[in-house]
């Protein structure tokens, strides 16, 4: 998710666009069979080390030597005993906690995220501690791209401090979620929710599933998200792109139009209502309120890609010129600034 595909992708319909940006389709990038690495990285590699040593081993005793057979059982119980490398570790010093708050929250604000990760661990010495550092240790794996090691900080914290399993599952899931680990994210979203219910995990479970193309089990996270927070712009605008996607486009754009009520300003959502004013056949609604958006945000990708849409149907290659160079423009600085679109 941290890289970028170059080149042109051809889709499983056979469609093909060099376009950067432009959706033409889903493509698998894997559809085989689940692998030892994929299972467990941590057995994978056990496994490829004892087998060096016991040919290294070999080299040396030979084929019948006793000797050779007594170090490779003793070094095969070593290795799977300890894991390959150590994972993040919290703090064992209550004293410490105060301290190390205080330098990693400096370390934060000086920019030198890398440096407060460890301090903030040392802050996890009690579960106090460690519940001020769960946001700023989530901000800080993020900007050195440290994904893995975030998602195994959170797991470990969710098993120590049973007070925090909620929040800190939730964050392990946002973490495993990047790092493509959909099953794995999608428990780490119900454990969470197991713990303590939260509008916020609901709608990224569901996220996780409208994207995988579990439209109906994704309406049922948005919509209990929605019982516990029923004003919600982001969880009735995710709702209302699963409807879309399940073909109910009235609904989709009632849930909509009621938010614009609201929130007139709200370009996502106006961006959003010109995509199924057009799926529901009404160019020129779905034209006005592409256009309501790019007043509110210029940069809407989705928005101008319907305009572009829109002018080359209608002939105006000059508009559908400018709107594709802006759609480039914009495509290239995706990623470059230290917090992403969520």
């Amino acid at each position: 998710p941290l890289g970028r595909v170059i080149g042109i992708l051809t889709s499983e319909k056979g469609q093909a666009i060099s376009v950067p940006g432009v959706f033409i389709g889903d493509v698998p990038v894997s559809t085989g069979w689940r692998t030892v690495y994929s299972v467990s990285r941590d057995f994978f590699a056990k496994a490829v080390l004892v087998i060096t040593l016991l040919l290294w081993i070999a080299s040396f005793f030979g084929r019948r030597s006793k000797e050779a057979t007594a170090a490779t059982a003793i070094l095969v119980l070593g290795i799977f005993q300890i894991g390959c490398s150590g994972g993040p570790s919290l703090g064992s010093d209550p004293a410490d906690v105060e301290q190390s708050l205080r330098s990693g929250n400096r370390a934060v604000r000086e920019g030198r995220h890398g440096d407060a990760i460890p301090l903030f661990q040392a802050a996890c010495a009690t579960a106090e501690g460690c519940e001020k550092v769960l946001e700023p240790m989530a901000v800080c794996y993020q900007s050195v791209r440290k994904i893995e090691e975030g998602a195994l900080f959170f797991q470990q914290v969710s098993e120590t401090y049973p007070s925090l399993r909620g929040p800190a599952l939730s964050h392990a899931g946002r973490f495993l979620e990047q790092g493509l680990f959909v099953p794995e994210a999608l428990e780490s979203y119900q454990r969470s929710l197991a713990a303590r219910e939260s509008p916020e995990v609901y709608r990224r479970m569901g996220r996780v599933l409208m994207n995988i193309g579990r439209t109906d089990e994704a309406a049922a996270a948005f919509q209990a998200g929605l019982a516990l927070d029923p004003g919600s712009p982001r969880l009735r605008y995710t709702l209302a792109e699963t409807f879309r996607r399940q073909g109910n486009l009235q609904a989709g754009r009632g849930l909509l139009e009621e938010l614009l009520e609201e929130r007139e300003s709200d370009a996502t959502a106006w961006a959003l209502l010109g995509q199924i004013l057009y799926e529901q056949g009404k160019p020129e609604e779905a034209r006005q309120a592409s256009e309501t958006c790019l007043q509110l945000d210029p940069d809407n990708l989705q928005a101008r890609f319907l305009l572009a849409k829109l002018d080359i149907r209608a002939g105006d290659l000059d508009s559908f010129r400018g709107h594709l160079q802006r759609v480039v423009e914009v495509e290239a600085t995706l990623g470059r600034g230290p917090r992403q679109q969520d």
